[in-house]
């Protein structure tokens, strides 16, 4: 890769400048250095401890801003709008992703709505195409709450609900756990009809609704998709009936391309990914773009019944937690936000209605 086409320039990596308006600009090696590392990894989370030792060639123990440092040069030199970024977007905790330059969209992605979605105001209907523009950019092939997250940094939607999920993107935990996702290696088509969770949030709304609704509708979906893609940050209050101890019957899928879809199985069926040619009980991602390749084709966890699960390769448990969803609560306020739990391989676990479970990239919730 010896140059890269962005909104502003053209960089010649080889020779580490670019023209802008008649002028020559010229990067520093180091520059040159992160722009080719990120730009080989479009769309992907890069963290800084990954850009120190890949880039700087440092020890994993250092500790350094030069990545940060880097950056805002990067920015100042290459961005149209250093402040509001479209190639070098910040995660904020974390590190980095690079946004590479994408045609305007086509008629066909325009006025997009999920399968059942009622005619959405001006505003939505803008913030919801962006949304399948951002899934397509990313190559994601399905369009869920983690893009209409994303879709935010180039829509000034107002509301306690887009407050919200701002708060989310800023962590940017999700995206990690989204760029562990990777491609299916069966040809599978892209499915724009929308996850069944958001099918579901847009399917109880009224015609003409704007995308300050649509944002709060989502914060206050009962099954709390924002917090399981978060996992670790919620501002939510509690809404309904407490969950707790209230026996768990199935699970349901948080996240990703199969986010709302549920799973009831019977005593003793396996829950695992689906692969041709080989069979289990419950298949996860098997009409889906992405699968989570760390996902055992034989199965991750045997339901034994009433909540009672065994994992064959372990997990995290987050444990459903009260205290984290009262009014006010915000993140340490009241002590780690759902703590998590690790689980060993081939270990008998009970859930709770309400507890989540992580099987590495993908996130299952026990509902009662």
């Amino acid at each position: 890769m010896d140059r890269i086409e962005l909104a502003q320039c053209i960089v010649d990596l080889r020779l580490e400048q670019f023209e802008r308006d008649g002028e020559t600009i010229t990067l520093t090696s180091r520059e040159a250095e992160v722009l080719r590392y990120l730009a080989e990894r479009p769309r992907q989370p890069v963290s800084r401890e990954d850009l120190l030792t890949e880039v700087w060639g440092f020890s994993p123990q250092v500790i350094s801003r030069a990545p940060d440092t880097a950056m805002r040069r990067l920015r100042g030199k290459l961005e149209a709008d250093p402040a509001n970024p479209r190639h070098f977007i910040t995660i904020h905790g974390f590190g980095y992703r690079f946004e590479p330059l994408f045609a305007a969209a086509p008629v066909s992605r325009e006025n997009w709505a999920p399968t059942g979605c009622p005619t959405p105001g001006a505003d939505a209907s803008a913030l919801l195409s962006t949304a399948r523009q951002t899934a397509e950019e990313r190559g994601d092939g399905f369009v869920g709450l983690e893009h209409l997250l994303l879709a935010l940094e180039r829509h000034p939607v107002e509301g306690e609900g887009a407050d919200h999920a701002r708060a989310i993107l800023r962590g940017g935990r999700f995206e990690v756990r989204l760029a562990q996702l990777v491609p299916s290696k069966d040809e599978r088509q892209p499915d724009w009809r929308g996850t069944p969770r958001l099918q579901t949030i847009v399917a109880g709304l009224s015609d003409d609704f704007g995308a300050e609704v649509l944002m709060d509708a989502i914060a206050r979906e009962p099954a709390r998709g924002l917090q399981a893609i978060d996992l670790e940050f919620s501002l939510l209050e509690v809404t309904g009936s407490p969950w707790g101890q209230r026996t768990v019957q199935c699970v349901e899928i948080a996240g990703g391309p199969e986010d709302g879809r549920r799973l009831r199985p019977k005593p003793n069926e396996w829950i695992g990914r689906a692969w041709p040619g080989h069979e289990v009980d419950h298949g996860l991602y098997a009409e889906c773009v992405l699968e989570d390749a760390t996902i055992s084709r034989r199965g991750d966890l045997l339901w034994l019944g009433d909540g009672r699960v065994r994992l064959r390769r372990g997990g995290t448990h987050y444990p459903w937690d009260l205290s984290a969803f009262l009014p006010g609560a915000t993140r340490g306020s009241r002590g780690a936000v759902l703590p998590p739990q690790p689980v060993p391989g081939d270990s008998e676990l009970t859930l709770s209605a309400g507890d989540l479970l992580c099987l590495h990239a993908t996130v299952l919730r026990a509902l009662p």
